[in-house]
C-alpha cells in the first residue's frame, strides 16, 4: 500500500528539449503473514530488514521515503502521431533524499529512432536502459525495482513477468531487477483502405537483473528473453490502442507467455 503526493514542473530549454523537476513525499507500508509459507521470502526479508528487532519479522513495515526527479526530454521526430523521421530521448534521476526511511537513486534512458525505408514504411528502433542502487548500506526496495515483459517492452511475455522469481505456492512470483534492458524493432506501414491504422512486422528483446548474487531462494533469470510478431496501432479517437500478436522465441518453463496482447494511450 503506497500513498504520498509532490510537485512537478518542467523547463522548456528549446521547441524540442525539456528539462523536468520533482520533488514528493512517498509512504509504504508493506504487510504479510510471516508464518504462510506461500508469502515470498523476499517480502519477508523486506520487512525484516527495515522494521525487524532481530530475528523477528514484522507483519507490517511502513516507511517514508523523499523522492526527488529530474529528467530531460529531446522530441525532434516530424509527426506526434505518425513520425516518419527523428528520434525521442529521455533520461531521468530518482533519489530517495536523506532523511527518509529508504535511500536510493534509479537512472533510466530511453532512445528511440524512427527511419523511412520506402515512402510509405519507417523502421522504428527503441532502446531503453534502466540501473537501480540502494546507497548507506542499503538494498534497492523490491517495489522499485525494474520489470519487463508486456506490450510496451517484450511483447509474448505477460506484463511484469521477466527477471528473477522465487517460487511461491507452486507459481513464480517475479521481483523485478535493479538493471534493465529493452530493446525493440518494428516496421510500420499503413494498413490498406485505413489511414488510422498502422501496422507491420516486429523483434523484441529484454530482460532485468538483480546488481550481484541472487539473494537466498531466488532462481536465475536465464538469457534475454525474445520474440517477434504483427502489431497494428489504431490512432483512434480515444487516443492510440496497440494490439500485438507475438510468439516468444526462446522461452522457458517458468515464463508467462501471452499470444494476444492490448495496450491503450501510448506506444512506446
Amino acid at each position: 500500500e503506497s500513498t504520498g503526493g509532490g510537485i512537478r514542473f518542467g523547463i522548456p530549454i528549446d521547441e524540442k528539449q525539456t528539462v523536468n523537476f520533482g520533488l514528493a513525499i512517498d509512504h509504504t507500508k508493506v504487510e504479510i503473514d510471516p508464518t504462510d509459507s506461500d508469502t515470498p521470502y523476499q517480502y519477508k526479508r523486506f520487512n525484516q530488514e527495515f522494521c525487524g528487532n532481530g530475528s523477528s519479522i514484522p507483519d507490517t513495515c511502513s516507511n517514508v521515503t523523499f523522492p526527488a526527479t529530474i529528467g530531460w526530454v529531446s522530441d525532434s521526430k516530424d509527426s506526434a502521431i505518425n513520425p516518419r523521421s527523428g528520434a525521442f530521448q529521455r533520461a531521468n534521476l530518482e533519489w530517495a533524499l536523506p532523511g527518509g526511511d529508504l535511500t536510493y537513486y534509479k537512472l533510466t534512458y530511453q532512445h528511440q529512432r524512427f527511419f523511412p525505408v520506402t515512402r510509405t514504411m519507417t523502421l522504428m528502433l527503441n532502446g531503453e536502459l534502466g540501473y537501480a542502487k540502494g546507497l548507506s548500506g542499503q538494498e534497492v526496495p523490491f517495489y522499485k525495482n525494474f520489470y519487463a515483459g508486456g506490450p510496451s517492452s517484450v511483447r509474448g511475455y505477460e506484463a511484469a513477468s521477466l527477471g528473477p522469481y522465487e517460487m511461491s505456492g507452486g507459481d513464480p512470483v517475479r521481483l523485478g531487477g535493479t538493471k534493465k534492458f529493452i530493446f525493440n524493432s518494428e516496421l510500420i506501414m499503413p494498413f490498406p483502405g485505413m489511414d488510422a491504422v498502422r501496422f507491420g512486422p516486429f523483434f523484441d528483446a529484454g530482460q532485468v537483473y538483480p546488481d550481484g548474487g541472487l539473494p537466498y531462494g531466488v532462481y536465475d533469470q536465464g538469457p534475454v528473453r525474445m520474440s517477434t510478431g504483427l502489431a497494428a496501432t489504431w490512432m483512434s479517437p480515444f487516443g492510440p490502442l496497440k494490439f500485438a500478436i507475438a510468439k516468444a522465441l526462446n522461452s522457458e518453463d517458468n515464463d508467462k507467455l501471452q499470444t494476444f496482447q492490448f495496450q491503450m494511450g501510448q506506444t512506446f
